[in-house]
């Protein structure tokens, strides 16, 4: 592929190549977005490989926020009964982790205001350009130069670009209290 040895290629009459999604499979051989991957997933398809989509999961009874014991979560919650009262707990629990003095598990730049009617808008994931992290990035900026009220909490680790990209929006003056970038991963705080 482009010239280099590729693995996958070379796998690919051996065995069933599969992505994180049914969707993520067909991008990757029917979209531009393929590129990222060198044009890896339209040579497959070209050699006749069709991938396969193995949609990522959770096991919805651990983080059930019905049971807050095992979810970890401060207070249960019911969204489709609309029983929302624990899920404002939450979030004021959260809040108060995310104040900037408390010790956590991941690296924290920034912090956010206990501000509990504040909308709360939140990122987990990979920071690269596949999980739309530069669209994520561009749009918090251009959100909060505009002045809409509202916090950002964003969990991650991936791309240093994207890392130094979300650091610096910390530390802007005009966004003290309002971006917290959580760098790293860990489940409890997720």
């Amino acid at each position: 592929l482009e010239g280099k040895f590729d693995p996958f290629l070379a796998a690919s009459k051996h065995a069933v190549l599969n992505t994180v999604s049914g969707n993520y499979a067909k991008e990757l051989q029917e979209s531009d977005e393929d590129r990222l991957t060198g044009w890896l997933g339209h040579e497959l398809l070209q050699r006749g490989v069709h991938l396969e989509g193995i949609t990522n999961g959770i096991d919805s009874a651990e983080y059930d926020p019905g049971n807050p014991e095992k979810a970890g979560i401060v207070s249960g919650f019911d969204i489709l009964d609309g029983d929302l009262a624990g899920k404002q707990k939450c979030k004021e629990h959260l809040l108060s982790l995310l104040d900037g003095t408390k010790g956590l598990a991941v690296a924290q730049n920034g912090y956010l205001e206990f501000q509990p009617e504040c909308p709360l808008l939140t990122f987990i994931g990979r920071l690269n350009e596949q999980k739309g992290v530069d669209v994520l990035v561009d749009g918090m900026r251009i959100f909060l130069e505009e002045g809409h009220d509202a916090q950002f909490a964003i969990l991650g680790s991936g791309e240093s670009y994207f890392e130094q990209q979300l650091a610096h929006l910390t530390e802007d003056e005009r966004f003290k209290g309002r971006v917290c970038f959580l760098q790293g991963f860990d489940p409890r705080m997720a």
